[in-house]
């Protein structure tokens, strides 16, 4: 899935220069608010920022997976950039423009015979960054959900508290993703169709996932126990099943981080179809 004129419009309505990127960030970056004393954008570049980024987010919905983490970051400052934020806009655009060919790759790994029997199979990728924010110590829920293999839904998106430790953080996330995962779940069924059961949700924090099997609980736990107990009452329903899955193996990190070069070609294949992206462009961050 691609959207060409979308693309286009970046290169005929911006001032982006020729340079191309292999990342739509600057890996290891956070965009920071303008302290006290920094200069802002004016209200001219100001629109322009909020113009592209409108372009980028509605881009990134459908697709271009890809660049969630970056827009995310970008959309924090709408009514008030620096230069810099304009600098990140203008790169992701770049990023774009060199991988114009690439977009959401929706390719199931089995296919529906029409039957009634036939069970589709749910599953997602959760991940977080732990106060990825140093302004606000907020951390990012990043996943991705597939139906028969193929991704159906993804969110990079920053939590709205502040989570107390990098377990707790993980536990957003998780119900994020699994909420997502219900809704697929009840549009199948809701026309008839069948999803086999439990769906199955992969982590890579095992303090995690032993919370919400149960398998241990701690005074430094209480506070964030209606969540751990929505994801146990599934579990529980045989509805969901938790499993860990090794940090590096696991896509949704492209949602919460910006990631180096190779790392991020990796997880962006996985999502837009192999070599879609990266070994384009100039850049090799």
């Amino acid at each position: 899935m691609v959207q060409t004129v979308l693309t286009q419009s970046y290169e005929d309505e911006f001032e982006l220069g020729k340079r191309c990127y292999n990342t739509p960030a600057q890996p290891g970056t956070v965009l920071m608010r303008p302290t006290k004393g920094e200069e802002v954008l004016s209200a001219n570049d100001q629109t322009t920022l909020r113009s592209g980024v409108g372009k980028l987010m509605y881009q990134m919905q459908y697709s271009r997976p890809d660049i969630a983490q970056a827009v995310r970051d970008l959309a924090r400052y709408m009514t008030r950039g620096n230069s810099k934020t304009l600098d990140a806009m203008y790169r992701c655009m770049r990023y774009v423009l060199c991988t114009k060919d690439a977009g959401l790759l929706l390719k199931p790994s089995r296919k529906w015979d029409g039957s009634n029997e036939h069970q589709f199979r749910i599953r997602g990728r959760s991940d977080s960054d732990y106060a990825k924010d140093t302004q606000t110590q907020r951390s990012v829920s990043g996943y991705v959900v597939y139906v028969e293999d193929a991704p159906t839904m993804h969110r990079s998106a920053t939590q709205k508290t502040v989570a107390l430790s990098s377990c707790e953080a993980e536990l957003n996330a998780a119900v994020l993703c699994v909420q997502d995962m219900l809704y697929q779940k009840n549009t199948l069924e809701s026309i008839g169709l069948k999803v086999e059961y439990p769906m199955v949700l992969e982590m890579d924090n095992r303090g995690a996932i032993d919370l919400i099997n149960s398998f241990s609980v701690g005074g430094r736990t209480q506070h964030i126990n209606v969540k751990q107990c929505f994801l146990r009452e599934l579990k529980e329903a045989k509805i969901l099943v938790v499993k860990w899955i090794p940090g590096s193996e696991n896509e949704a990190d492209i949602f919460t981080k910006n990631l180096d070069g190779p790392i991020f070609k990796r997880y962006a294949d996985l999502l837009l179809g192999e070599g879609s992206v990266g070994g384009k462009g100039g850049d090799t961050e």
